[in-house]
C-alpha cells in the first residue's frame, strides 16, 4: 500500500514537471509576439530569376543565436522572431557563391528588408558585404523613430529618467512629469512624461519588452516604473499608425527593449555625488541647509553557457536630502518670560516650557496685553508677542531598483525562452526639525 502511494505521488510529481515544461515552452511564442523583429526579402540570380530552396541563416553577432529558413518557390524568405541586435545573414545555394552580409542592424518590432542577388560560382566562394548603410523601413507603413543604445547612454537625462527621451522624437509634444526637483528620475512616482502626437496627452502607451507599463491610480496615470537607462538597449517611439497588437491607446507607443547577456562578459558602473558645500544660503535661511544627492549603480552580464544561456543584471540606488523650508509664527522670548511671570502655574506656561520653538525671532509684533488677573485685551503693552522664523525642513528620498534577465536558446535553434524581473522600491519623507505638538495628558485617577 505504501509503495502504491509513493508511485502515485511520483506520477503526480512528474505530471507537474511536464506541465511546467509545457507552460515554459509556450511562453516564448506568447512573449515574443510583441517584442521581436523580422528579416525578409527575395533571393534571385543575376538574371532576376528566383532561387528556390536557398538556405538563409541569420545569426546574432552578440549572442550567437541563429535561425535558418529556406526560400520558397518565388525566392522569398522570412526569418521571424528575432531579438533586436546586429545580425549576420548567410545565403547559400548549390551552383552559387555564398552571400554573407554582416553588421545588419535589426531594431525593435522592425521588418528589415534584405534582397539578395547570388553570383554564379562555387559555394565555397563567398561574397562578403560589410558596408553599413542607413536602414530605411520599406516593409512597414508607420511613423517612428528608434533611439539606439548610444543615444540613450549619451543624451543628457535629468535624474536619468529614460522615459523623457521620447519628447525628443519628431511629432511628439509634451513635458516631463512634474516641474520640481522630485520629477523625472528612476524613482519618480508616475514618472512618465505627458506626451501626445496631436491628440490627448494622457493617451501615451509604454512597454518594456512587450509588457505594458501604463498604470493609473484614481484620476492620475503614468508608468509603473522608469527603467534604468543602463539596462536599455533601444527605444522605439511610434506615432501613427500604430500596430493593432498595441493599439489599445490612441496616443504614441513607446517600446523599450532591455539588454540581455552576450557571449562576452561586460559591465558598467556610475556614481553621482553632490552636497551643500558649494550651495548659496537661501534668502530666508540663516545658514546653508544640509543637502546631498547620491545616485549610483551598475550592470553586469555575460554567458553562462556560450551561445545558449545568458544572464544580465542591473542596479540603481538613490540616497538624497533635498533642501526645503518654510516660515513659522512663534512666540517671542519676551512673551515667554511674561507668561511665566504673570501665570506661572497656567497650562500656557506648561506648554511654552515643554515645547519651545526652534529659536526665538529677533523681531516681533505686539498683538495685545496679558491681564494679571486672567484674560487679555487687544491694547498693545509694548511687549512683542509673536514673530516669524525660517525653518529648514529638507525632504529625504531614497530608492533601490534591480532588474535581472536570463535568456536561453534551445538546441533546435527554433525556440527561445527569456525571463525578466524588475524590482523598484522608493520612499520619501519630510525630515521634521523638531516636535511641533505635544499632547499633555492628565494623570489617570486610581479607584
Amino acid at each position: 500500500m505504501k509503495s502504491s502511494r509513493r508511485l502515485a505521488l511520483g506520477l503526480s510529481g512528474w505530471a507537474q514537471v511536464w506541465s511546467l515544461a509545457v507552460l515554459l515552452l509556450g511562453m516564448p511564442a506568447l512573449l515574443s509576439a510583441q517584442a521581436t523583429s523580422t528579416i525578409q526579402g527575395q533571393v534571385t540570380d543575376s538574371t532576376g530569376a528566383a532561387v528556390v530552396a536557398a538556405t538563409v541563416k541569420a545569426t546574432n553577432e552578440g549572442t550567437g543565436f541563429s535561425k535558418t529558413v529556406t526560400t520558397a518557390g518565388d525566392g522569398y524568405y522570412r526569418v521571424p522572431d528575432l531579438l533586436p541586435g546586429t545580425y549576420q545573414v548567410r545565403v547559400e545555394s548549390a551552383g552559387f557563391k555564398t552571400f554573407l552580409r554582416s553588421n545588419l542592424v535589426v531594431t525593435a518590432e522592425a521588418i528589415v528588408g534584405l534582397n539578395v542577388t547570388l553570383e554564379v560560382g562555387e559555394i565555397t566562394q563567398t561574397v562578403n558585404i560589410i558596408a553599413e548603410e542607413p536602414q530605411v523601413e520599406t516593409q512597414v507603413t508607420r511613423i517612428s523613430e528608434v533611439l539606439p543604445e548610444e543615444e540613450v547612454r549619451s543624451l543628457p537625462l535629468q535624474g536619468r529618467g529614460v522615459l523623457n527621451l521620447s519628447i525628443l522624437s519628431p511629432g511628439i509634444v509634451g513635458k516631463p512629469e512634474g516641474t520640481d526637483v522630485y520629477c523625472c528620475d528612476v524613482f519618480s512616482n508616475f514618472g512618465a512624461p505627458r506626451i501626445s502626437a496631436g491628440g490627448n496627452e494622457q493617451k501615451g502607451q509604454w512597454f518594456v519588452d512587450g509588457i505594458s507599463l501604463r498604470y493609473s491610480e484614481g484620476s492620475g496615470w503614468g508608468a509603473a516604473f522608469s527603467p534604468n537607462p543602463d539596462a536599455v538597449t533601444e527605444i522605439r517611439v511610434s506615432t501613427n499608425p500604430t500596430s493593432a497588437d498595441v493599439g489599445r491607446i490612441s496616443g504614441p507607443q513607446i517600446q523599450i527593449v532591455t539588454k540581455g547577456g552576450t557571449n562576452d562578459w561586460h559591465g558598467t558602473g556610475h556614481y553621482t555625488f553632490q552636497n551643500h558645500d558649494l550651495n548659496a544660503r537661501p534668502f530666508f535661511s540663516e545658514s546653508v541647509p544640509d543637502s546631498y544627492y547620491r545616485l549610483f549603480g551598475g550592470t553586469f552580464g555575460g554567458p553562462i553557457i556560450k551561445d545558449r544561456l545568458f544572464a544580465f543584471g542591473a542596479y540603481e540606488g538613490l540616497r538624497s536630502v533635498v533642501a526645503g523650508g518654510y516660515t513659522d509664527t512663534v512666540e517671542t522670548q519676551q512673551f515667554h518670560d511674561l507668561v511665566l511671570q504673570l501665570r506661572p502655574n497656567s497650562i500656557a506656561a506648561t506648554v511654552l516650557q515643554a515645547v519651545p520653538p526652534l529659536r526665538y525671532p529677533t523681531t516681533g509684533t505686539d498683538v495685545g496685553t496679558l491681564l494679571p488677573g486672567g484674560g487679555s485685551s487687544s491694547t498693545p503693552d509694548g511687549v512683542p508677542d509673536i514673530g516669524q522664523i525660517s525653518v529648514d525642513s529638507p525632504f529625504q528620498r531614497w530608492g533601490n531598483q534591480f532588474n535581472g534577465r536570463v535568456d536561453y536558446q534551445f538546441p533546435n535553434n527554433k525556440d527561445r525562452l527569456f525571463a525578466a524581473y524588475w524590482y523598484t522600491k522608493r520612499s520619501g519623507a519630510v525630515m521634521s526639525p523638531g516636535p511641533r505638538v505635544v499632547l499633555i495628558q492628565a494623570p489617570k485617577s486610581r479607584r
